[in-house]
């Protein structure tokens, strides 16, 4: 039996979330009230991306719907019966098996202060569910944006507030002060589960760079704990800070700091990828020694969105790291790994010479400028 079907047979239709279905691509039932995915403020391409995985990618609902999941569950894990899973397998679920994670949902707190629930993000699209077990209360945000989370967790933080959820409400808190010292040895690269963040440290405090237009402030609770002053999310640093595990606010996983010894920027090829070519890997800067690089490129007038990134977009993903816009004068922009898009501003359709150098840090500075004319 298709999986879609078994769906449909055994969680959706059971529960009446007749408005969610396991389709890719969506039916033309889902499609007639489906939102449209939005990368960078607009629309991405079709509307929406087409995964061939339905389980972990395909589902399509409403907020609603899922609320529909969630109550039933909570209903299980208190005893009732008559649900999907009976108690003993509700509870069951609810139990970590791996970390914080129980047999599908994430899982914070414990007793009455017990929370489940799930992030979700595909291409231009991100939501958050969250819910107490034993309490009968929850939350579901679904955002038609590649920066949605941001907006959800808001929303969380504010509802949470407003009815008493202190587990999820907005914490007044005061802020450890850590020596620049302490922020340097923090500083770096962090992969792990398909995730990947450069933590950047200022003098104004630590900044997480996951690829958005905008870092992330990340405000010190103690020397190894930290929340993010925007999405609430709260981390907590291993002793020798070689890794963080997120422990409230987002996926229960843990990254590592990146192997110092791995393939590094400098020795990847690197790409202009924006809109003046569809991100694609058409525009190689040349390497002119070890991390200097350097391309002339024809540009028309207009007004453009770009990064410097390899071609797997790990190794190397160059943005700025506070959305600047930089023009054609030569002037210099600091770049940082997952950094946000770049902003070019360009008056006059002509050649431009892009200049790029890999800083010692492992991040990097670009230039812009009118290529030199041949002389005549």
């Amino acid at each position: 039996m298709p999986f879609s079907e078994l769906a449909q047979r055994e969680v959706l239709k059971p529960l009446g979330m007749k408005r969610s279905d396991y389709a890719q691509p969506p039916s033309d039932v889902i499609r007639e009230n489906a939102a449209s995915g939005h990368l960078d403020g607009k629309v991405i391409a079709g509307g929406y991306h087409v995964y061939p995985e339905l389980a972990p990618a395909g589902l399509w609902a409403t907020a609603k719907d899922l609320a529909r999941f969630v109550v039933d569950v909570q209903l299980s894990v208190s005893g009732d019966k008559g649900h999907r899973l009976t108690p003993a397998m509700a509870r069951e679920m609810l139990t970590p098996v791996k970390g914080n994670w129980g047999l599908g949902p994430a899982l914070y707190g414990n007793g009455d202060e017990l929370r489940f629930g799930h992030d979700g993000a595909n291409e231009g699209f991100q939501s958050t569910m969250i819910a107490y077990a034993g309490q009968g209360e929850g939350i579901v945000v679904l955002t038609n944006g590649d920066q949605g989370k941001r907006l959800a967790d808001e929303i969380v933080r504010a509802v949470a507030t407003d009815y008493g959820w202190k587990e999820l409400a907005i914490q007044p808190f005061v802020e450890a002060e850590l020596s620049q010292d302490t922020l340097a040895k923090i500083s770096g690269l962090y992969d792990g589960n398909g995730f990947s963040v450069f933590l950047d440290a200022r003098p104004d405090g630590l900044f997480a760079q996951t690829g958005g237009p905008r870092p992330e402030r990340l405000v010190a609770l103690t020397a190894k704990r930290f929340r993010t002053d925007v999405s609430g999310i709260l981390i907590e640093f291993a002793p020798n800070y070689e890794s963080f595990t997120i422990i409230e606010g987002g996926p229960a996983i843990t990254l590592a700091r990146a192997n110092a010894g791995a393939e590094s920027s400098a020795d990847v090829p690197i790409f202009i990828r924006g809109t003046m070519n569809d991100w694609s890997t058409q525009a190689p800067l040349i390497k002119r020694s070890k991390g200097h690089y350097s391309l002339e490129l024809l540009l028309q007038a207009g007004d453009y969105r770009f990064k410097l990134g390899s071609a797997d977009w790990k190794t190397a993903d160059f943005g700025t790291s506070a959305g600047e816009t930089i023009g054609t004068t030569g002037a210099s922009v600091r770049l940082v790994q997952h950094g946000g898009n770049i902003r070019l501003l360009v008056d006059t359709t002509a050649e431009y010479l892009f200049t790029f150098q890999i800083t010692p840090d492992g991040n990097g500075t670009l230039s812009v400028s009118p290529a030199a004319q041949p002389s005549k």
